[in-house]
């Protein structure tokens, strides 16, 4: 009867263990499922490593449950488990491709992050106005559209003047030096920059030919230490049109 008692004892802090182990994994599924939102990430070895992981817990859980409820030889009882503790996951998946598909050309965003980069050098190595292409940056890679988006954008706003849904982010920009620079062709987002300083004409759209910036390096106001100089972007006097 002791033995009995001890073994039912078992059992029954085992299903409370799973349990507990049930409701980390949807919480775990919870915050995970917010990052991808936020950074809109792709298939990549984390996020799909990510996902992986979570159907083989799903597994795990499924084989306790029905091995601890004594449910071994019910086979709809555990694909009906499966599914639920699956759905995640799978559901997961799905949003990684989408956003795979739907995310900027990682290739046209570097370059554009590089020629900026050599302009920024440019423009503090000559103390002078530096003059700024985007179609020019662009490489030969076709957009129809630059919008640029000032500090403390939301993504609704962001979405809203896109046309379409691309971000979920609640603060599209950070702080109030931080811009973004998206470059839209047809209906999706095919690259990205951010700029850390002041632009005079944000939020705003432009044409490929409308694009012409100057950027400058100025001594910063509220500047101090490490930061006494801050980058400005402002439109060009003149500039090619289409």
């Amino acid at each position: 009867m002791k033995v009995r008692l001890s073994i039912r004892g078992c059992r029954i802090i085992a299903l409370l263990a799973l349990a507990a182990g049930i409701l980390f994994y949807y919480r775990s599924y919870f915050f995970f499922d917010v990052y991808i939102d936020i950074t809109r990430a792709g298939p990549g070895p984390f996020s799909v490593g990510a996902v992986l992981l979570s159907f083989g817990a799903a597994v795990a859980l499924t084989w306790g449950l029905l091995y601890l409820g004594r449910l071994k030889r019910h086979g709809w009882t555990a694909l009906l488990m499966l599914a639920v503790l699956a759905a995640p996951p799978v559901y997961t998946g799905a949003k990684l491709l989408a956003n795979g598909a739907t995310a900027p050309d990682p290739g046209f965003s570097l370059a554009l992050h590089e020629a900026f980069t050599a302009l920024h050098r440019e423009a503090v190595a000559g103390g002078t106005a530096v003059t700024v292409d985007f179609r020019k940056m662009s490489g030969g890679r076709p957009w129809e559209r630059m919008l640029i988006f000032g500090p403390y954008s939301s993504g609704e706003q962001v979405n809203k003047a896109l046309g379409f849904q691309w971000t979920q982010e609640d603060f599209f920009t950070s702080h109030e030096r931080d811009y973004r620079i998206l470059f839209v062709q047809g209906d999706r987002v095919v690259g990205e920059l951010g700029f850390d300083g002041l632009i005079r004409s944000a939020p705003s759209e432009y044409k490929p030919g409308e694009a012409v910036f100057e950027l400058t390096n100025k001594p910063d106001p509220y500047g101090a230490g490490d930061h006494p100089t801050v980058f400005e972007l402002s439109p060009a006097r003149t500039g090619e049109t289409s």
